[in-house]
C-alpha cells in the first residue's frame, strides 16, 4: 500500500544552515534541531540555473518547480519522486549537506493533489506549521524567540517538530498572540493562512544513494 505525499524538497540538512544566507545560524534549541520545511530548498542547485549550467532535463526539473510555485499557496515542489532524486543526486556531486524531504498537508493536498510513495522509502519526522506565504511558525517562534516561546519547547521532538496535530491549534493561537505584540512576524499573503505539515525524510533505496 502506497503513501500519499504531496511532492518533495531538496533542503539543506539542520546542521548546515549556518552556511546558508540569509540565515547564517544553526537552527537549534537545546538539545532539538528542526528540521522542517523551512531549510532551503534547491539551495545548492539554484546558482546553476540562473546560469543555464544545468544538463537540460535538470533545468525543466528546476523551472517547473520554480513555475508551480506561482500560485496562492507559494509552495516549491517536485511532484515527482524520480525528478527528484536526480536534483539531490546532482547536489551530492557538488556535497553532502542536503536530504530529500517529502511533505504532506491537507491544505496542499486539496489544491494541489498528491502523488505515491512506497511506505518504506520514507522517515516521518513530525509536524511543521507553515504559514503560506510566510515562513515555518515554529522556527520563527520556537527557534528565533526561544524567551517568548519556553512552554512549547517541551512539546516539540528532536526533529523541532510537533509529533502530531492535537498541540497545532494551541500554538498557532499563541504565535498569532505574539505577532499582534509585534515580537514574532505575521506575513500571510495567502488567503490560506497556515496548515500543520507532515515533514518526511526520504530514505535511500540502498547506502551507496
Amino acid at each position: 500500500m502506497s503513501e500519499k505525499v504531496n511532492g518533495f524538497l531538496v533542503l539543506r540538512k539542520s546542521g548546515t544552515m549556518d552556511t546558508v544566507e540569509p540565515y547564517k545560524r544553526l537552527f537549534r534549541v537545546g538539545a532539538k534541531e528542526y528540521r522542517g520545511m523551512e531549510r532551503a530548498h534547491l539551495y545548492d542547485i539554484d546558482e546553476d540555473y540562473i546560469k543555464k549550467k544545468l544538463p537540460p532535463d535538470l533545468h525543466i526539473i528546476i523551472k517547473k518547480n520554480h513555475e508551480e510555485s506561482n500560485d496562492l499557496l507559494f509552495v516549491e515542489l517536485i511532484r515527482d519522486l524520480e525528478e527528484a532524486k536526480k536534483i539531490l543526486q546532482y547536489v551530492r556531486g557538488k556535497n553532502d549537506l542536503s536530504e530529500l524531504i517529502a511533505i504532506r498537508s491537507d491544505i496542499i493536498s486539496e489544491i494541489k493533489g498528491t502523488v505515491d510513495i512506497d511506505p518504506a522509502e520514507i522517515e516521518w519526522l513530525g509536524y511543521d506549521i507553515l504559514s503560506f506565504g510566510g515562513d515555518s511558525l515554529i522556527l520563527n517562534g520556537i527557534f528565533f524567540k526561544p524567551d517568548h516561546f519556553s512552554k512549547w519547547i517541551p512539546w516539540i521532538n528532536d526533529n523541532g517538530l510537533f509529533a502530531g496535530k492535537e498541540q497545532v491549534q494551541a500554538y498557532i493561537d499563541d504565535y498569532l498572540q505574539l505577532a499582534s505584540d509585534d515580537i514574532v512576524e505575521d506575513h500571510i499573503p495567502s488567503p490560506y493562512r497556515f496548515d500543520a505539515v507532515r515533514i518526511g525524510r526520504v530514505l535511500p533505496v540502498n547506502p551507496m544513494n
